[in-house]
């Protein structure tokens, strides 16, 4: 599912490059399906490490339940430990390097709303009026973390069920 959500993103991102400039709003689609794959490839790590790997690592079941990033990476890096995955991104930069870029989208994003909904139930902005990013460049380095995310999960996949 995870990889589905990417590949929607990836194709957004295709149609806009090089052409006319898009909104604020064109974008906001674009980065909620980025953290939502970004979400999903790590919930999968973390239920194959559960799974495969007999990863007991605490706070699984809450940060499973929610939608943080900030507190399921903690656990996506005890899986890829475990599974000994010390591969780089496509780019070089070691895949645990990736934490402030999960934190930057957690802060943006906390409970993966933001970029769904412009307002709050209660009527306030879901996003800070400053925040400003550069989508291609964005896109370039989410991509290469879900990319890498996505290889780690299809590798746990070799491993026997249980650890063994």
């Amino acid at each position: 599912m995870g990889e589905a959500y990417l590949s929607a993103a990836k194709v957004l991102v295709r149609k806009w490059s090089g052409s006319t400039p898009f909104t604020d709003f064109d974008a906001y689609p674009v980065v909620f399906l980025y953290r939502h794959a970004l979400e999903l490839l790590m919930k999968s790590l973390v239920v194959a490490g559960r799974t495969r790997l007999a990863i007991r690592t605490k706070g699984i079941e809450g940060a499973l339940g929610g939608h943080s990033l900030t507190k399921l990476w903690p656990i996506v890096s005890s899986v890829l430990d475990a599974m000994g995955w010390t591969k780089d991104t496509p780019e070089g930069r070691p895949l645990h390097e990736s934490r402030k870029l999960i934190d930057q989208l957690n802060s943006a994003d906390p409970q993966s709303m933001s970029f769904r909904y412009p307002r709050s139930k209660r009527g306030g902005d879901l996003l800070p009026s400053h925040l400003t990013f550069n989508l291609p460049d964005s896109a370039k380095l989410v991509n290469s973390l879900c990319d890498s995310l996505l290889g780690a999960a299809i590798a746990i996949e070799n491993f026997p069920p249980g650890g063994d």
